[in-house]
């Protein structure tokens, strides 16, 4: 008994290894594949002090939540980060022929309105 008058649960041990972290990627057994995250640990509210998660699933517009026990998740890998950036590039050579000074920058073709049309013999 502590100082509140409480006990915790028999089996309980708030340091125990198995407490996943929130965020980690789980697969729900027995319940049609359904992979999802963890957005809250309950705590030991499971017969016999059993650990209770709550797993965020579904895709994003119609997310929805569920209580399950430790017993009931396989924890799943973290995705593969996507690959780095390629290193960037040398920069590119100064023009060999610098523009000339008061000169503005060359235009660009004018663009033709209508269709070309083109006969076939």
């Amino acid at each position: 008994m502590n100082n509140f008058g409480w006990q915790p649960l028999p089996g309980w041990d708030p340091k125990a290894p198995d407490i996943l972290p929130t965020g980690t990627r789980v697969k729900i057994r027995h319940f049609f594949g359904h992979k999802g995250r963890v957005v809250e640990w309950r705590g030991p509210l499971g017969p016999g002090g059993k650990q209770v998660y709550r797993i965020r699933y579904g895709p994003k517009g119609r997310r929805q939540y569920i209580e399950v026990m430790r017993d009931q998740l396989v924890v799943l890998p973290p995705k593969a980060a996507e690959p780095a950036a390629p290193p960037p590039a040398d920069p590119p050579s100064p023009d060999p022929q610098p523009a000339r000074p008061g000169r503005a920058k060359p235009r660009r073709p004018a663009v033709t309105a209508g269709w070309t049309w083109t006969s076939s013999p």
